[in-house]
């Protein structure tokens, strides 16, 4: 069975609640970005940052100090 992909490579149902979601990102949000490419001065410096934001987030939601595994041990610092 093949499923029709976006141009991405997401389902129109995920490329549908991406757009939503771009739709819903208002000015605001987007100072953080902005001082972080004033302070650093390149796009790339913004997308580290994010990539990093996104990391956190992934492993804060992991609850690694809850996993004994040597993978976790290092996330967490123990």
């Amino acid at each position: 069975m093949k499923r029709r992909l976006s141009r991405h490579g997401r389902t129109p149902a995920a490329a549908s609640a991406a757009r939503s979601a771009r739709e819903g990102f208002d000015v605001e949000s987007t100072k953080p970005a902005d001082t972080v490419r004033q302070l650093r001065g390149d796009d790339d410096a913004v997308r580290r940052w994010f990539g990093a934001g996104t990391l956190d987030n992934l492993v804060a939601m992991l609850g690694p100090a809850d996993i004994d595994e040597p993978w976790a041990r290092v996330l967490t610092a123990r």
